[in-house]
């Protein structure tokens, strides 16, 4: 049950923050930008974020420096936004995925302090430790993390939010199951292991709609034949590793003509996290002499 109060005020109550969020905007690292990026060398990537308000939270460039400034900067911006009523808000939207993670500690102890997230959290501990089969214990975390969220847009009423994330929870679970079809082509899982799979995904969505038209593995890969347009893309088999990256995206554009209420600051939230986990993931391929192209995360650079 979500029991943290999320009680948005009228829309004229954002006004302030919205002609905000289009100048914030606009020290965003463009995304043709990133193209250039992932052909750095580290030095020149922190060279680069000097350019942005990275660098007022740069106080080295070792790859950790780098890597707290990036964070740093984000939580500056969450922090600024808490300002206006919004803390619970960002917590469960922005932060919760850090909590969903402690519950993987086998003396997890829900925070004092997140008396809010205290039932779903402890209820995620109990359920991961009791999941003996290792083909279904990483789903837990994903499905409660997923579920929470989904539960806290529509507690929103805001059509914009709850349809972002009835696209990402359909989308995750379709990257979900494409990880695992992978596996059982690989021979590391068995057509009945990916057939429980399923089971346990229908049992925690069951408003998925897309989990009602695939029950079993056979149909699944008949559905994987015949998806070509399913997303209005290429066959899923070809495009799965972005489909979160796309939905982000479309939530992105249609930002772009939003300019009253919640739904501007939410967009803009969403871009300063995702910024900050590209320019993460970009830091750690760079210093440590990963190809770029190797991260899931980064293969929209190369398009």
């Amino acid at each position: 049950m979500f029991k943290i109060p999320l009680n948005l005020k009228e829309k004229s109550y954002y006004d302030f923050l919205c002609g905000r969020v289009k100048v914030l905007e606009t020290y965003l690292i463009e995304e043709p930008l990133y193209k250039d990026l992932v052909k750095k060398n580290f030095r020149e990537f922190v060279q680069f974020l000097q350019g942005y308000p990275y660098k007022n939270f740069l106080i080295g460039e070792d790859f950790q420096s780098v890597k707290d400034a990036i964070i740093k900067r984000k939580e500056f911006e969450f922090s600024d936004f808490e300002k206006f009523g919004l803390k619970d808000f960002i917590d469960v939207f922005f932060r919760s995925s850090a909590y969903f993670l402690l519950t993987k500690k086998k003396d997890f102890v829900s925070p004092p302090s997140l008396s809010g997230f205290s039932e779903i959290l402890t209820s995620t501990h109990n359920e991961l430790f009791a999941t003996s089969k290792t083909y279904l214990r990483p789903l837990v975390i994903d499905a409660n993390y997923l579920t929470f969220l989904f539960e806290g847009a529509l507690l929103l009423r805001n059509d914009f939010i709850i349809d972002f994330y009835r696209e990402l929870t359909e989308n995750y679970i379709v990257m979900i199951l494409m990880r695992n079809y992978r596996f059982v082509q690989d021979h590391f899982l068995g057509r009945s292991e990916f057939d429980e799979i399923l089971r346990f995904l229908s049992l925690h969505f069951p408003y998925s709609t897309f989990l009602r038209k695939v029950t079993n593995f056979n149909e699944f890969e008949e559905m994987l034949r015949d998806s070509k347009g399913l997303y209005f893309e290429k066959d899923i088999s070809s495009e799965w590793t972005q489909l979160l990256n796309k939905t982000l995206k479309k939530a992105f554009e249609k930002g772009r003509y939003l300019n009253e209420g919640i739904e501007p600051i939410f967009v803009y939230l969403l871009k300063i996290d995702w910024e900050a986990h590209i320019l993460q993931k970009l830091a750690y391929a760079l210093y440590f002499g990963v190809d770029p192209g190797e991260i899931t995360e980064l293969e929209f650079a190369y398009e």
